[in-house]
């Protein structure tokens, strides 16, 4: 018998109320995204705000997806009971993601580029809704109870099936959109081109193309059906080869083991270690399937099959020792947390696999109640990293700065610090804040001084012979390719090493432009900060370079930390008349203002 499909909708009458429902919901998202889109490009409230945006934006994507792809249960409480609470769920992520994590815009500058490089840290909640509506389809197909595990599983990769030709099919629209735009540009006729490219257009009319493409699937089951049963058919017969590849490394790897364990060290990358892992348990699961065949590669082969799990199990323990000792050493990062996040769940999924393989019967027959499992903690720990309780945000910032604590001088603690202030946003100012204020330790002027200067913006290890070459390695010369003169160096060494330089703006991410202003080609050197607006101009006169300006870096159409990088990248920058003060970067004029003698 067919499944019900995504939509929850039948053939015939019964299919008009989800279309309806899909439609009108997918009209609805369409104009609240437009909406944030139209308060981020204003610089209007809640953009201004990212304790509001954040949840707002949340809310506008994930909750009427929900409802569209649960439109055939639109008529049980279950479902309003969960949209509910996913609202309020994500409402609450939303917020501490905002407020907590992502530091508040400066006055007037709205969102800040900060939101765009710190989304990509909302995978997780992706992730655990993706794990979540599979079971919450299961569970409202189920007339009552717990949903078998067959239906768990065909409710999992059909929601993502579902999904990813939404995608296609609204993608292959805005293609047609754009071949239509650009045949009608050659006949210079930029009407289309313009009407496509504008948001009050564009968001309403994805979301509803996305929607209706929801509908189209949902109404053909058996379009889902035969890519499922293609997809897991080629996937099953890539897992011999899988396997014997876990075989192969997992016997050259147990001859080292114990050596690289007794030295401490890192035994090898746990990377493509869980990548190993990870590829073993989809393809294991491509074969299992819904469990209904007892031998799905016939006696032998599925027989042999069954000693990869116990050594996916030594695979999946290395690579959480090789991540545990980096984080002993280095301490926790974002990405150490989620080596270790992974590593665990990979030890889970070897450990319940290896029971199962063990055990005689069904092929692998525990695998289904392993599955169901591990994906609920797995779900249930996603959402915990959305919140203050296990955010990695947090715990990295609570582990870098006891680094600091624990530091007995500046170049010790200049990796800690400088990752409090690049990599982990309001949690890493706020540690940094707290050091800068500390008083009962026996380092306490050294770390607040460190900690001060992090703050503003400069590096603690930038100190030395050594800081320099750091700083050095660091600066990014354009034009690509081009490199600086010896001489040149040591008058940057010894301004970087004076006892009282302080350069917040030019010690982090710097950039070196050559400039032709008199000309004769390498006579001048530009070094720009791209997180500040500061400058110094030096100059090749009578054989020597010497600082002939700095000050302020200020532009006519953009804020000095958006300098445009692919400008940059291709030599598109020039000095403007009058030589100075102009500077051109691509299509953006800038002024040099040197500060007061």
């Amino acid at each position: 018998m067919t499944e019900p499909s995504a939509a929850g909708a039948t053939p015939g009458a019964g299919a008009v109320a989800p279309r309806n429902a899909i439609l009108a919901i997918a009209v609805l998202q369409g104009f609240a995204l437009y909406g944030l889109h139209r308060a981020v490009a204003e610089q209007a409230w809640p953009a201004t705000d990212l304790q509001w945006l954040v949840p707002l934006y949340l809310l506008a994507g994930l909750v009427p997806l929900t409802a569209q792809l649960l439109a055939g249960h639109l008529h049980k409480l279950r479902l309003w009971a969960i949209l509910a609470g996913l609202g309020a769920g994500l409402a609450y992520a939303g917020w501490h993601f905002g407020a907590r994590v992502l530091q508040s815009p400066a006055a007037g500058r709205g969102a800040d580029a900060g939101l765009t490089a710190y989304f990509s840290h909302l995978l997780p909640l992706l992730l655990a809704w993706l794990i979540a509506m599979a079971f919450l389809r299961a569970w409202l197909e189920a007339d009552r109870g717990s949903p078998p595990y067959p239906r768990l599983f065909s409710a999992a990769w059909r929601g993502k099936i579902t999904l990813l030709e939404a995608c296609v099919f609204t993608g292959a629209f805005w293609i047609l959109l754009a071949l239509w735009a650009e045949l009608f540009h050659t006949l210079e006729i930029d009407f289309f081109r313009e009407l496509f490219t504008m948001p009050l257009f564009a968001y309403p009319v994805t979301a509803i193309v996305f929607g209706f493409a929801l509908h189209l699937i949902g109404s053909v089951d058996r379009l889902v059906d035969v890519v499922l049963a293609q997809i897991l058919g080629l996937l099953k017969w890539l897992a011999p080869l899988a396997g014997l590849i876990v075989v192969l490394f997992t016997l050259a790897l147990l001859p080292k083991l114990p050596a690289l364990l007794a030295s401490s060290e890192r035994p090898v990358s746990a990377t493509w270690l869980l990548w190993l892992v990870a590829c073993n348990v989809l393809l294991l699961n491509a074969a299992y399937q819904d469990g209904k065949d007892a031998a799905p590669y016939g006696r032998w082969l599925s027989a042999a099959l069954r000693c990869v799990p116990p050594m996916l199990l030594v695979i999946a323990g290395v690579a959480l020792y090789s991540i545990s000792v980096r984080v002993a050493s280095l301490g926790l990062t974002n990405g150490r947390f989620w080596g270790l996040f992974v590593a665990l769940a990979a030890l889970a999924y070897a450990l319940a696999y290896s029971v199962a393989a063990l055990r005689t019967g069904p092929w692998l027959g525990l695998m289904g109640r392993a599955n169901t499992v591990i994906g609920v903690a797995i779900a249930g720990g996603l959402l915990l990293t959305l919140t203050p309780a296990a955010s990695p945000f947090r715990l990295s910032a609570a582990s870098q700065q006891q680094r600091v604590l624990d530091s007995t001088d500046a170049k010790q603690a200049g990796p800690a610090l400088a990752y409090l202030h690049d990599g982990l946003a309001g949690y890493g100012k706020r540690s940094l804040e707290q050091l800068a204020r500390l008083q009962d330790h026996p380092e306490s002027a050294r770390i607040r001084s460190a900690a001060a200067a992090a703050l503003a913006g400069q590096s603690a290890d930038m100190e030395g012979a050594a800081g320099f070459e750091r700083w050095l390695s660091a600066l990014r010369v354009h034009p690509a390719g081009t490199s600086l003169p010896p001489a040149l160096v040591d008058v940057l060494r010894a301004r970087h090493e004076a006892p009282d330089s302080a350069e917040p703006s030019l010690v982090r991410r710097p950039l070196g432009l050559w400039l032709d202003m008199t000309g004769e080609a390498g006579s001048e050197f530009l070094l720009v900060s791209e997180s500040g607006a500061v400058y110094r101009l030096l100059a090749l006169r009578e054989g020597r370079w010497q600082v002939v300006s700095e000050g302020i870096l200020r532009s006519e159409q953009r804020p000095a930390s958006a300098i445009d990088g692919a400008a940059l990248m291709r030599g598109d920058f020039s000095t403007q008349p009058p030589l100075l003060p102009g500077l051109r970067i691509g299509k953006d004029g800038y002024t040099l203002q040197p500060d007061p003698p």
